[in-house]
């Protein structure tokens, strides 16, 4: 279970995701009122994900010398902490810290950053699930992120089921500018523009 350590109120919280984690990613910049650490393993976030399997085991500062005894700090300053949190948590296979259910919003984030450190495999299953509690209210608000979710995290069944649950069920058009939360992962031939 994942634990949160606050030693003082000017060291940055630290939450153990792995207690034998040999990387702490820094999610704030130390200073930061809001400062957050997550102790996590390099070798699990490696299997993961890619980007971490090129940063912990190629010549970069990041992989060098790690060790559970003097952990390295990683930081990822960018990245938003609550779904970097959510996604080591995933990977780390802590799945009483994972939410039975996901708003759309935090859905697409979490699918923004999978993208980003190519870990679509890993979160595949959790991803499914999330998008089988979404899907029965297709005229729920924000509904057509699920497009961009599932075409993100490559989940071709579900991007069909999405689309179709559109077409057939839902009772209001899809707004563009929500249907690709932003970014420009979709293409816009994909839904009629």
């Amino acid at each position: 279970m994942a634990t949160s350590l606050n030693p003082n109120d000017n060291a940055p919280t630290i939450t153990l995701i792995d207690k034998h984690g040999d990387v702490l990613l820094q999610l704030r910049k130390e200073g930061d009122r809001n400062a957050r650490s997550l102790l996590v393993s390099s070798r699990v976030l490696s299997l993961a994900s890619t980007v971490f399997e090129a940063m912990f085991n190629g010549n970069f500062a990041e992989g060098q010398d790690l060790s559970y005894v003097s952990p390295r700090a990683v930081p990822v300053p960018d990245d938003d902490p609550i779904i970097m949190e959510l996604l080591c948590n995933i990977f780390h296979m802590q799945m009483s810290e994972v939410p039975d259910k996901l708003d759309m919003k935090s859905f697409a984030d979490f699918a923004v950053l999978c993208d980003k450190y190519d870990c679509r495999e890993a979160i595949r299953f959790q991803a499914k699930v999330w998008v089988f509690g979404l899907i029965s209210d297709p005229d729920a608000p924000n509904f057509e992120k699920l497009l961009f979710v599932t075409y993100v995290l490559d989940l071709p069944h579900e991007f069909r089921t999405v689309t179709l649950a559109i077409v057939r069920d839902r009772k209001t058009s899809i707004k563009v500018s929500v249907a690709t939360h932003g970014q420009d992962f979709i293409p816009l031939t994909l839904i009629g523009m």
